[in-house]
């Protein structure tokens, strides 16, 4: 207790002596509180998994969203969080847990100059995730029995009582095109959570100095607003009149450096239409796994495709970020479309998303990713007072009208995505025989029967500790502010 009080002392000593001389003013060395319920984003720097991971394992990550405490900036991304697994429940042959489970509990930051400050949070949600979250932070994932495979295992079950010529076709087609999801929770380094801080925890202001982004120049800025000015349409449509996402980002550079920043950022690009992207959707959404590169419809802009498209998922057919490009080549710049896909329905014999109204939202990961990376030399948000989007029967776009703007540099060195260790791939007829069992073990009717009626006798409890993510409100907070914002130097300071 001693050693805290002479620490705390010492601290105020130094931040009066700097006050004093005049070499940073007294205000911005006064620590700040990072209060209860705050909400931080972060990246996973290692693999998590419920069926290699153990309890007492520690968990690193790194803070990719600035955080702010009103107008002052509490926490610059590159923040790296740690805490250890608390709870894990493998799923196995489902026999002892319906579901799997994790519960992570983050215990620290390490601020950019090194310094420790221990904190308290739990996992409020895993973005672009099939797994939920309930208000506890225990992660939850799938049940194995929720899928198309059991129907056909249903089907095959009753082909026994009656038609037994159906057999053969029936298991034939369970194990080459409806096999079992894998349930466990696996999510590789790269994987992208919020977390919701459990206590106040004050955080000293004196390192956060060197996160601030440009400012575009005041003749960059007179520009963006004279090519705005110039677009007839700054939302695009589905053709027969149908407007859809609205034109929220602009990228200053050539093909190459968007490439290199989106790639660096874990973006990757979709793949083109075709017999080879329906099946690989058709497995997508039978196994309930994410597809990386799942196709785009083409949106037009003034009665053009995109130029290029960039998109970035987990596991999960039904969510993902994404974005759409057109080249001017006029102004020699990207304009973009950005929104998330937060589910998806069939309609008309095809797969169509939902989108998030919400798109500032989007918009703020496009410019966090990308800022992240530290590919962006300068930018800022302009905004469009006479923007007026459509509405669409059915969705709405809730928007500040403010366009983001981007400079980027040559991006010869990014800050990456982390990546797990490669580990040798296993023999296809090995993975087959393995995945053969487990869904015999899982599908099989009286597998099907008990957890089933495990899952409605634990369902009092689900409903008692609700999920938090149907119901979470998070506005992201982005690496540019509002080109009015600008200090006297130039400096933008990231928010």
């Amino acid at each position: 207790m001693l050693i805290r009080f002479e620490i705390t002392h010492m601290k105020l000593l130094i931040k009066l002596t700097l006050s004093l001389a005049g070499i940073v003013p007294f205000a911005a060395l006064q620590a700040a509180v990072l209060p209860y319920g705050s909400v931080l984003e972060i990246r996973l720097l290692h693999k998590l998994s419920s069926r290699e991971s153990h309890l007492g394992d520690p968990v690193e990550a790194s803070l990719i969203t600035p955080y702010f405490d009103h107008d002052r900036l509490l926490l610059p991304a590159g923040v790296m969080v740690s805490g250890r697994i608390e709870r894990i429940e493998r799923l196995g042959m489902g026999l002892r847990h319906t579901e799997a489970r994790l519960d992570v509990h983050f215990t620290e930051l390490r601020l950019t100059d090194g310094s420790l400050v221990p904190f308290d949070a739990h996992v409020a949600s895993v973005e672009t995730a099939r797994e939920s979250v309930r208000t506890d932070g225990t992660i939850v994932g799938i049940n194995p029995t929720a899928n198309f495979s059991t129907g056909v295992s249903a089907l095959f079950t009753l082909s026994n009582l009656a038609e037994r010529e159906f057999r053969l076709p029936i298991l034939g087609f369970k194990f080459l095109a409806a096999r079992s999801p894998d349930a466990e929770i696996g999510f590789p380094a790269g994987t992208e959570m919020l977390l919701r801080v459990t206590r106040n925890t004050e955080i000293d202001s004196v390192v956060n100095k060197n996160s601030d982004v440009p400012l575009l120049s005041a003749a960059q800025i007179t520009d963006v607003q004279a090519v705005l000015a110039g677009i007839p349409e700054q939302q695009t449509d589905r053709g027969n009149n149908r407007p859809s996402d609205l034109v929220n980002i602009m990228i200053l550079g050539d093909r190459d450096q968007v490439v290199r920043s989106f790639h660096a950022a874990g973006w990757t690009v979709p793949e083109s239409h075709g017999v080879l992207a329906l099946y690989h959707m058709f497995h997508c959404a039978v196994e309930r796994k994410g597809n990386s590169r799942l196709p785009m419809s083409n949106l037009r802009l003034n009665g053009n495709i995109p130029d290029a498209a960039f998109e970035k998922s987990l596991d999960t057919f039904a969510k993902r970020h994404h974005i759409r490009l057109w080249y001017d080549e006029n102004a020699h710049a990207w304009l973009g479309a950005a929104t998330e896909d937060v589910s998806y329905k069939w309609s008309h014999t095809h797969i169509t998303h939902a989108t998030d109204g919400s798109i500032d939202n989007e918009r703020a990961k496009v410019v966090n990713d990308l800022a992240f990376t530290g590919c962006v030399d300068r930018g800022a948000l302009i905004p469009r007072a006479a923007l007026k989007p459509a509405q669409t029967p059915g969705s709405s776009i809730h928007t500040d009208g403010d366009i983001a703007v981007m400079q980027l540099n040559r991006c010869d060195a990014p800050h990456g995505m982390p990546t797990d260790p490669q580990k040798p791939v296993q023999v296809r007829a090995i993975r087959m025989a393995i995945a053969v069992g487990v869904d015999l073990a899982r599908s099989n009717p009286v597998s099907v029967v008990y957890a089933l009626t495990k899952s409605i006798l634990e369902a009092g409890t689900v409903r008692d500790n609700a999920r938090l993510q149907a119901a979470r409100i998070y506005t992201r907070p982005s690496a540019i502010s509002n080109a009015s914002a600008g200090t006297a130097d130039g400096a933008l300071a990231v928010r």
